[in-house]
C-alpha cells in the first residue's frame, strides 16, 4: 500500500479533529525538522492519507495510528471520519474570494479484480468524498504510477508533477491513496516597497545578499513567546494567513521547544500593531521526504510491518501493508503573494501605532505557518535556512 499527500459536511467532531491536527503537526515537524536546510511540509496532507488507512485498520494497527493522529482509539471509521471531514470545510477558504486559491483533494487507486470491503468504500465516499478507481499494477504498474501522477499534477496546478517514481508502484501494489493540497493567495497588503539585496545570516554564520521585501504594514497582529516573535500576515479575504516567527536565537533551539501548545499560540489571536515595518526575504523552494520512519518512530510500526500490519478492514482477499508513505510539498513567497502545494501518498502492497513603526527584520533563519483563521487549521509549516537554495 502506497500513501501519498502532495467527509462528510463538518460535524460536532470537528474542533477535537483541529486538535489532532495541530499535535500531529507538532510531532511530525519536530521529526523532520532534524534534517538540516529549508523545510516545507503539510501535516494536514499527511494526516488525511493517513486516516484513509485508518479507516480499513483494524486491531493494533488500528490503535497505532489512532495514537498517532491523537484520535480515540475505540472506532477507527468514526476518527477517520472527522479528519476526512475537516477538507469541506478548509476548501471552502478557497470560495471566498477570486484572489484565494485553496484545493484539497484525495484520491484511492486500487488493484482491479480484488473485492474491497463496502464499510470501507463507504467510510471513503462519506469521509473523504472520494471513490475507488481502479487500475491494473499487475499488468501495467508504470502505466498506473504516471495515471497517478497526472492527478496530482492536476490537483497541484503542475507543482508537483512525479510523485511517485516509477520503482514506488510495482505489481505486488495492490492500494495506493492520496491526498493533494493546493493554496495561492494574495496578500492582504502586498509588499510595495522596492525589493532590494539585504544581508541575511544562514544557520553557519555566514552572512550572504538575498532579495527582501520590505513594508510598513498598518493594522497588522504581531505577538510573541518564551524565545520567540511573530507577525501574522493576512491573505486577501482575511481568512487565510501566514505566522512568520522570528526566534531570539538560533532557529533549531526554538524548533525543540515547538509543541501543539506553541502551535495554538501561533494560531491565536495576535496583538493589534497599528504600524510595523518588516522586511523578509522572498523563498522558493520545494522539499520531498519519505515519511515512514518518521511515523513509525512516532509510534505506528506495525503499519509497515508485512507480519503484523492488519488491514483487513479494507479487503479480505489478500493481507496488505504499508510500503510507502511519500510527501512532496512546494512553497513560493513573494510581493504579491504565496503559493504553496503538497502531496502525500500511501501505498500498499500485498506482504508477501502610525508614529515611527516597529520593525521586524527576518535576517536569519525562521519558521513559517500558513493556517485557516476561522479553523484554526494549520496546513503548511516549514523553515527558511537560506533563501537561495529551492
Amino acid at each position: 500500500m502506497v500513501t501519498a499527500s502532495g467527509g462528510p459536511t463538518v460535524s460536532s467532531t470537528t474542533p477535537d479533529a483541529t486538535a489532532s491536527i495541530r499535535q500531529f503537526t507538532a510531532d511530525l515537524y519536530a521529526r523532520v525538522a532534524t534534517t538540516p536546510g529549508n523545510v516545507v511540509l503539510s501535516p494536514y496532507s499527511a494526516a488525511i492519507a493517513l486516516a484513509m488507512t485508518l479507516a480499513g485498520a483494524r486491531g493494533e494497527t488500528a490503535e497505532q495510528i489512532s495514537r498517532v493522529l491523537h484520535t480515540p482509539v475505540d472506532d477507527a471509521i468514526s476518527s477517520a471520519g472527522a479528519i476526512g471531514g475537516l477538507g469541506p470545510e478548509l476548501s471552502s477558504a478557497g470560495r471566498t474570494d477570486a484572489d484565494v486559491i485553496l484545493d484539497v483533494a484525495n484520491s484511492v487507486w486500487a488493484q482491479q479484480g480484488l473485492s474491497w470491503d463496502q464499510q470501507f468504500l463507504s467510510a471513503l465516499e462519506t469521509g473523504f468524498k472520494v471513490s475507488l478507481q481502479q487500475v491494473d499494477f499487475d499488468v501495467d504498474s508504470h502505466g498506473a504510477a504516471r495515471r497517478i501522477n497526472a492527478w496530482v499534477a492536476e490537483q497541484t496546478h503542475n507543482k508537483i508533477t512525479e510523485l511517485f517514481s516509477p520503482e514506488m508502484i510495482d505489481e505486488l501494489t495492490r492500494l495506493v491513496l492520496v491526498n493533494a493540497a493546493y493554496f495561492k493567495a494574495a496578500w492582504d497588503q502586498p509588499f510595495r516597497d522596492p525589493t532590494s539585496d539585504r544581508r541575511f545570516t544562514i544557520a553557519d554564520g555566514t552572512a550572504v545578499q538575498v532579495p527582501t521585501m520590505s513594508q510598513t504594514l498598518r493594522r497588522v497582529g504581531r505577538r510573541s513567546g518564551d524565545g520567540w516573535q511573530a507577525v501574522r500576515l493576512d491573505f486577501v479575504g482575511g481568512r487565510m494567513a501566514m505566522a512568520l516567527v522570528l526566534p531570539d536565537g538560533a532557529v533549531t533551539d526554538l524548533e525543540q521547544t515547538l509543541d501543539h501548545r506553541m502551535i495554538a499560540d501561533l494560531l491565536g489571536p495576535y496583538d493589534p500593531v497599528g504600524s510595523l515595518q518588516v522586511q523578509v526575504p522572498k523563498w522558493t523552494f520545494r522539499s520531498r521526504r519519505t515519511l515512514n520512519e518518521d511515523l513509525a518512530a512516532l509510534g505506528m510500526p506495525a503499519a509497515f510491518d508485512r507480519d503484523a500490519a492488519d488491514f483487513s478492514g479494507m479487503t479480505g482477499d489478500e493481507p496488505l501493508a504499508i510500503s510507502t508513505v511519500v510527501q512532496e510539498a512546494f512553497v513560493a513567497v513573494d510581493e504579491e503573494g504565496a503559493e504553496a502545494a503538497a502531496a502525500t501518498g500511501i501505498v500498499a502492497v500485498r506482504t508477501a501605532a502610525l508614529a515611527r513603526p516597529q520593525t521586524m527584520i527576518f535576517d536569519r533563519p525562521f519558521l513559517f505557518l500558513i493556517f485557516d483563521r476561522q479553523t484554526g487549521l494549520p496546513v503548511f509549516i516549514g523553515r527558511v535556512s537560506d533563501p537561495r537554495r529551492t
